[in-house]
C-alpha cells in the first residue's frame, strides 16, 4: 500500500513537473516545430483522471474483487493513454467476468496500442462472438486487420458480417460501415498482386 502511494506521488510529481517544463518553454515556435502546447482543459482533464485513479485505488484496496472498480481504473488509464496499466486492470476485471464484451474490446484497443496485434485480434474476435451486435467490436477488429495486418479483404468481410448480422442498425451506422467497406475494397485494389 505504501509502495503504491509512493509511486502515485512520484507519478504526480512527474506530471506536474512536465507541465511546468512545457509551460516554461512553450512559445510561438512550438507550433511550427511540431510541438503542440497542452491546453488548460487537457491539463485539468489529466489532473482529474489522476485524482480519480487515486480514489479508485483506495476503494479497490478495500474490495479487490470489485469488477466495476477494476473497469473504471482500466478506463481511466485508457483515457490517460497508459495501455499497460489499462490492460492490467481490464485483465483483472475479465478474470471476474470473462464474458464482458465492452471490456474485452477496450482491452483489445490497448493491446493494439502496445503493438500486440495478435492479442488485439484475439480480443476483438472474442468480443464479436460474444456480442454479434456490438459495432465497436467489429469496427476495431476490421481496423486492426486493415491497419496492422494490411488485409483489406478480411477487414471488409468483418465489417460486412456486422451489417449482415444486424440489418436493423441505424442508417448512420450502416453508412459508416458501408464507407469503411468501400475504403477497404479500394485499398485492396491498390495492393499489387504477388507474383
Amino acid at each position: 500500500m505504501k509502495k503504491d502511494k509512493l509511486y502515485l506521488i512520484i507519478f504526480l510529481a512527474i506530471i506536474f513537473a512536465s507541465g511546468a517544463v512545457i509551460y516554461r518553454f512553450q512559445d510561438s515556435r512550438s507550433l511550427r516545430s511540431g510541438h503542440f502546447p497542452i491546453s488548460d482543459e487537457q491539463s485539468q482533464f489529466t489532473v482529474t483522471l489522476i485524482k480519480q485513479i487515486s480514489q479508485l485505488k483506495i476503494k479497490l484496496e478495500k474490495d479487490p474483487g470489485n469488477f466495476d472498480l477494476l473497469v473504471k481504473l482500466g478506463n481511466n488509464y485508457y483515457d490517460l493513454n497508459s495501455p499497460a496499466e489499462s490492460i492490467k486492470y481490464y485483465e483483472r476485471a475479465l478474470e471476474i467476468k470473462p464474458d464482458s464484451p465492452e471490456v474485452i474490446v477496450d482491452c483489445g484497443v490497448m493491446y493494439r496500442e502496445l503493438g500486440e496485434v495478435e492479442k488485439a485480434i484475439e480480443m476483438f474476435s472474442r468480443a464479436t462472438q460474444l456480442a454479434p451486435d456490438l459495432p465497436q467490436a467489429f469496427f476495431n477488429f476490421g481496423a486492426v486487420l486493415l491497419g496492422e495486418k494490411n488485409d483489406p479483404r478480411a477487414a471488409a468481410e468483418i465489417w460486412q458480417k456486422f451489417l449482415t448480422s444486424n440489418p436493423g442498425v441505424t442508417p448512420e451506422l450502416k453508412n459508416f460501415f458501408e464507407e469503411k467497406i468501400a475504403q477497404a475494397l479500394e485499398k485492396e485494389q491498390e495492393i499489387p498482386a504477388i507474383q
